[in-house]
């Protein structure tokens, strides 16, 4: 949902929407925001729950902006000790992906990949997941 107008973070878009849920792994998106103080990113953050018996790393793969495929950028991919969760948003540049704002945002698509954080073994890989923002 569109929160209508800026909040304290310009924070555009804020919900919670269940993106994908399994016994061993809870992803919910819960705001997509730009950083006043950082000019030419917008960063994703969802809450993710790990429950696999071991730490994990979360990486978004094959991610794709406003119909531009791209790389998520994420200084560190989210690692989550099992049963924990984790907040860390993943950002994205702007001008990669077709953008000038936040209203420019329409659609994210990507898969969540789970790794093993200590073997770098795949663990899972989820279906393509699409967030709209346009609704």
């Amino acid at each position: 949902s569109n929160t209508g107008g800026n909040t304290a973070e310009t924070s555009v878009y804020e919900t919670q929407q269940a993106l994908y849920s399994d016994d061993k792994l809870d992803v919910t998106f819960l705001k997509a925001y730009e950083d006043p103080s950082i000019s030419g990113v917008f960063y994703l953050q969802l809450d993710v729950k790990n429950g696999f018996d071991k730490r994990v790393m979360i990486v978004l793969d094959d991610a794709v902006v406003n119909d531009y495929s791209t790389l998520t950028m994420s200084g560190v991919p989210m690692e989550i000790e099992p049963g924990s969760r984790s907040k860390s948003p993943f950002f994205y540049n702007e001008s990669n992906v077709g953008m000038e704002k936040m209203d420019d945002l329409k659609t994210i698509k990507f898969k969540v990949t789970v790794y093993d954080a200590d073997s770098m073994k795949t663990l899972f890989t989820s279906e393509q997941i699409t967030i709209d923002f346009t609704k």
